[in-house]
């Protein structure tokens, strides 16, 4: 190997770890966190299309936006024009890197494409051989990307003139993207472990095995710890030490979720059953697909004639995103496979202890893929999108929600963002550009609980109404049984501005649970149900 990537300064190294590089997650140690301001309320300046399924995720260079497509293409936009479109042969899933005037993207034809960042001209490409859904990392002249399909390497290569540097084998295959800091870059492989190796050199540094088979998820470096959430069936978020790869610690939220789930065909083949036949199945399932108790439990509600139809029956889940790292919190988002239908959790952890901080969580299907947006971290909001084409903004030290937009399709790619402006694109083909601006609300998006969990003596609900209504508020427990009835009336002098309410609910003498709100507006179909968790 050449001697320019021996023995590199390690003050220089430590730069080359920090220095954005326009990339997939915001910088080489793939954080999520993007050091600018962008303060919800948002509002739409300006919508693309294109005629593909989105799986790739934005990168931004001077409002420039670089994205790759399920119609095999690359596209580039400019403030909503689009620039070039570069045709290969193959999905376009990675994310794609810029550098140095150039766009490195990577094609499920097997190729790693060279492109001009100002026409989308092909100036090079590095054959990889196997379809690629890695997002490269680029550092000191060195492009790194794993490999997917019959190769199991990860593998580095000049970017100036496409010579081979070195590369690692792993036990299954390298969909994840590769992270850096310092000499040291982690990744997972589909097996499910942790795998470090010298950034130069492609020698293993430490490898950690985790619960569950990892596929799309990346992991994040920041503090000296590694922050990874692996997906499959594992449910944990893990901090790791960057130099020895030992356990910091692994944590999961405090949401019941079974840790072996039921299978989704067994499910769905429960469920095409009557409810009285589903109590003599439960039986035969125990014996012959050998269910553990805690499964059993799980299905139990679904034999009844009635089953609840505001609550939620878990039954398994997994970790569904790359992680995001905050200044003190690390944010973690998680499917929840159950009835009636699936639903999304974020849940932000202590950087340094794993203390569960706060849970945020609503009933949103996610039909295209396993794996969906991963949040950003701006400032003290959160943002991230979801099945049903939502796309959120929470309070990052709270988990209050503060806005929230609707589009077409599924969220799978994770936002970005530059300046003022951010970045989402759904599987419908739309790429959306939001700055902040005014407060567009409704009843729906500006009535909700906070905190949730709530931990204290209080739990906020706040109401929102665009005309002068009487509300009726019932929070139910867990059986369904009513613990608490009011009714308000709501007085709008202007339908500008709408009023907002909030009731503040006395919890102190409150058992821990889960209680359900619902929120209905008298001579209105306005009705919302809202999930508040009490935890003392």
């Amino acid at each position: 190997m050449d001697l320019l990537y021996r023995n590199k300064p390690v003050f220089l190294l430590f730069l080359i770890g920090m220095i954005s590089a326009h990339t997939f997650r915001g910088d080489n140690a793939r954080t999520g966190q993007v050091n600018t301001s962008i303060t919800p309320p948002l509002k739409q300046i300006n919508t693309v299309t294109v005629n593909a399924l989105i799986i790739s995720s934005p990168i931004v260079v001077n409002d420039t936006l670089y994205i790759g497509a399920r119609d095999s293409s690359v596209y580039a936009f400019h403030n909503g024009s689009q620039l070039w479109k570069f045709k290969t042969r193959g999905w376009v899933d990675a994310s794609p890197v810029y550098y140095n005037g150039k766009i490195y993207a990577g094609s499920r034809d097997g190729n790693l494409y060279i492109l001009n960042a100002s026409s989308g001209d092909s100036v090079g490409v590095i054959a990889n051989n196997n379809a690629q859904c890695s997002s490269p990392i680029i550092y000191d002249s060195i492009i790194v990307f794993g490999r997917g399909g019959w190769n199991r390497q990860i593998n580095a290569y000049n970017v100036n003139n496409g010579k081979y540097v070195w590369h690692y084998y792993n036990n299954q295959m390298v969909y994840s993207s590769p992270a850096l800091h310092d000499s040291t870059i982690v990744y997972g492989e589909n097996g499910g472990n942790l795998v470090a190796v010298n950034a130069y050199t492609g020698a293993l540094i430490w490898k950690l095995q985790t619960e569950g088979g990892v596929y799309l998820s990346s992991p994040a470096i920041s503090g000296g710890n590694v922050y990874f959430s692996p997906g499959g069936y594992d449910k944990y978020l893990y901090s790791i030490s960057l130099n020895t790869g030992l356990l910091a610690w692994k944590k999961g939220n405090s949401v019941e979720v079974i840790t072996e789930p039921v299978d989704q065909y067994l499910f769905r083949s429960f469920l095409k059953f009557k409810p009285e036949t589903r109590k003599k199945l439960l039986r035969k399932f125990k014996r012959v697909y050998k269910l553990r108790s805690s499964q059993i439990e799980a299905l139990k509600p679904l034999t009844r004639e009635n089953p609840p139809n505001h609550a939620f029956v878990p039954l398994g889940g997994n970790a569904t995103s790359s992680v995001a790292v905050g200044d003190s919190n690390v944010f973690m988002i998680h499917k929840e496979y159950g009835y009636p239908k699936p639903r999304f959790a974020i849940t932000a952890f202590d950087k340094q202890t794993g203390v569960e901080r706060w849970y945020f969580s609503e009933q949103r299907s996610c039909t295209q893929l396993g794996f969906c947006s991963s949040p950003l971290v701006i400032d003290s909001v959160v943002f991230f999108g979801w099945g049903e084409g939502k796309f959120y903004a929470l309070h990052a030290f709270t988990g209050t929600k503060l806005w929230e937009d609707s589009l077409d399709g599924d969220i799978l790619s994770s936002p970005a963002a530059e300046g003022d402006k951010i970045y989402v694109a759904t599987t419908t083909g739309k790429i959306v550009t939001y700055v902040p601006g005014p407060d567009v609300v409704s009843f729906k998006k500006s009535t909700f609980c906070y905190p949730n969990p709530a931990r204290g003596n209080v739990s906020h609900i706040q109401i929102y109404v665009t005309e002068s209504a009487t509300v009726k508020v019932t929070i139910f427990n867990a059986a369904e049984k009513p613990v608490l009835r009011f009714s308000k009336e709501l007085i709008v002098e202007s339908t500008a501005t709408g009023k907002k309410y909030t009731y503040n609910w006395d919890i102190k003498n409150v058992a821990n649970g889960v209680y359900f709100a619902l929120i209905e507006v008298k001579g209105s179909k306005d009705k919302k149900i809202l999930k508040i968790a009490v935890l003392h």
